[in-house]
């Protein structure tokens, strides 16, 4: 017997996932999730040793409006002169260099994702990055009460001039800025599924004066619904929207919780609020087909919400380099729950990869959502991205103040791994929000959900997609209805089907899964980055149509399509032992 565990280099070990029921459009990356109980980890299957036959397509050419993380480097400090001279008086604005500094190159950015981190603000006030050269929106990036250092993840469009703009409201006061550089999204126009799209900050929403939405606070434990989709700018193929929620101060403490409208309401929050204090959080939310999101007020008092739309993934999935998916946001760290407490200046790792959906191979970073419950002592949490303990902080924190925090990071020997930068314990919750591929192959496939809103065959049509582009074949919808008329004929749709009275059963051998393929066929076919397991749908699907495409030249000449297209009866596809 004996008390809660205490972590220094902790290994966590635990998950609870609840996965949201969507309805894309039809495919969406999704945010969203919940926790509570720790439960042992199943570890993911382990890839298999490459078979002898052909090698695997690759997607290597990194598309516009992809993302590269880097490891966060810090490119402005104004209390020490990095970048610019501090303490900025309210009112005031400064211009920082970021093309050429902390890893991103000098030319072809959009975008940079940036921790910005206010310190020692001697008044309350908010503050707004933007684009340089372009006119101050009407949102803010960062909310601080006087006195109060915080900080919060942005997705920030960069200048012609390659410097964006820091902006500090209000008419009194003055604070110090930091900004910690961990990635960015190359320029151009999205096209691709996943890639992202910075927009000039729109404020959508906005309780206090019926921005949107009605001129009223939300009551406690009720939802606000808020339309995003159809919003200045949103193309009609988006996938999931990146937010600044903000909390205006009220009497009473809480949290919001963000998700699309229709869904099961995670138990994730995306906000934590302090009474008496403002609270700006970055969220990334799926989008649905009615183009709503709604926000949850888990306080015991009414409450005013603003959200500023900041940018957008594109629609369906091609798990190219750089593009994100996410997954269905799962909690994987709850130590108020399980009663461990990471020590101070101890370091928790979070093992992903082959875990929670997270393919072995494939990714290159992780976006988590980090939350400090209830810390007895200010300090601040740092993510670690390579061999030491960065200098830089990705969440900033005051004694008994829940505070959350989006945080994007490469993923390291397939774990991500936070250091607590204060001299007491903590209790963390960690979330996982979703991937960004690094293009190499098939095992980001495995993660793909299927359509819940397709029939028994066209649910499958989001895994067909991401299988025809890693096999380097048209992801159109001829070549997907091909592929369906496959599905159909072979299995209606059911993953685990086994044919029991051809041939290829009384020779052993029997044809199984999806596409029904035989296990020498397997064998020879199926991608190395997959589960060697037959009945598994990705893996199915991959070493099927890979044998068809080497067999007959492409999907479409499939001997049962061929067959159907003159008339005839559907014919099996893989030849008889």
């Amino acid at each position: 017997m004996g008390g809660p565990a205490v972590v220094g280099e902790r290994i966590w070990k635990g998950i609870n996932m609840i996965m949201f029921s969507r309805k894309p459009k039809w495919v969406a990356v999704l945010a969203g999730a919940a926790l509570l109980v720790a439960l042992p980890v199943v570890p993911g299957t382990a890839s298999a040793a490459a078979p002898a036959g052909p090698s695997q397509a690759a997607a290597t050419a990194r598309p516009a409006g992809s993302f590269v993380p880097l490891a966060s480097t810090r490119i402005l400090d104004t209390r020490t002169g990095n970048g610019a001279r501090g303490p900025i008086a309210a009112g005031g604005s400064f211009a920082v260099l970021v093309l050429g500094r902390g890893g991103v190159p000098s030319s072809g950015v959009s975008a940079v994702m940036v921790n910005i981190t206010v310190a020692n603000p001697t008044v309350g006030a908010g503050l707004t990055a933007y684009a340089d050269g372009t006119s101050l929106p009407g949102t803010t990036n960062v909310s601080f009460a006087a006195g109060q250092t915080v900080a919060n993840l942005a997705m920030v469009p960069v200048g012609t001039n390659g410097q964006v703009r820091i902006h500090i409201s209000g008419r009194a006061g003055a604070v110090q800025v930091l900004l910690d550089v961990s990635g960015y999204y190359t320029a151009g126009a999205p096209t691709a599924a996943g890639t992202f799209k910075a927009m000039v900050p729109t404020r959508l929403a906005d309780t206090r004066v019926g921005t949107g939405v009605a001129r009223a606070k939300v009551a406690s434990s009720s939802s606000l619904n808020v339309r995003i989709g159809g919003a200045a700018g949103l193309p009609q193929a988006v996938a999931a929207v990146a937010v600044d929620v903000t909390t205006i101060p009220s009497s009473v403490s809480g949290f919001i919780t963000v998700f699309p409208t229709g869904s099961a309401r995670p138990n994730t929050p995306a906000v934590n609020f302090r009474a008496g204090r403002s609270t700006t959080s970055l969220v990334v939310v799926p989008l649905w087909s009615d183009g709503r999101i709604s926000l949850f007020n888990g306080s015991t008092g009414a409450q005013d919400m603003v959200v500023d739309l900041v940018g957008y993934y594109l629609n369906t999935y091609s798990g190219q380099i750089g593009t994100l998916q996410t997954i269905g946001q799962q909690r994987v760290v709850d130590m108020p729950a399980s009663g461990a407490t990471l020590a101070a200046q101890g370091t928790l790792t979070v093992p992903l990869a082959g875990r929670y959906g997270i393919p072995n191979a494939g990714v290159s970073a992780v976006a988590v959502n980090v939350t400090v419950v209830d810390p007895a002592h200010s300090g601040d949490i740092r993510a670690i991205s390579g061999s030491a303990v960065p200098s830089t902080s990705n969440i900033n924190f005051g004694a008994h103040v829940t505070t959350s925090n989006l945080i994007v990071l490469p993923l390291v020997n397939g774990a991500v791994r936070l250091f607590n930068d204060v001299g007491a314990g903590v209790h963390l919750q960690v979330s996982i929000v979703g991937v960004f591929w690094d293009g190499s192959g098939a095992a980001r496939c495995n993660a793909v959900p299927t359509d819940p809103n397709g029939t028994a065959v066209t649910r499958w049509n989001p895994l067909v997609q991401c299988i025809l582009a890693v096999l380097a074949q048209s992801q159109g919808s001829t070549t997907v209805n091909d592929v369906d008329t496959v599905i159909q004929y072979e299995s209606s749709g059911d993953p685990n089907a086994i044919n029991r009275w051809d041939l290829n059963w009384q020779a052993g051998h029997p044809s199984e899964g999806l596409i029904q393929v035989i296990q020498p066929t397997f064998d020879t076919w199926h991608s190395p980055l997959l589960p060697n397991n037959l009945l598994n749908p990705a893996a199915n699907l991959y070493a099927g149509l890979n044998y068809a495409i080497h067999t007959y030249g492409s999907i479409h000449n499939i001997p049962g399509l061929v067959s159907l297209r003159s008339g005839g009866p559907y014919k099996g596809y893989i030849a008889k032992s």
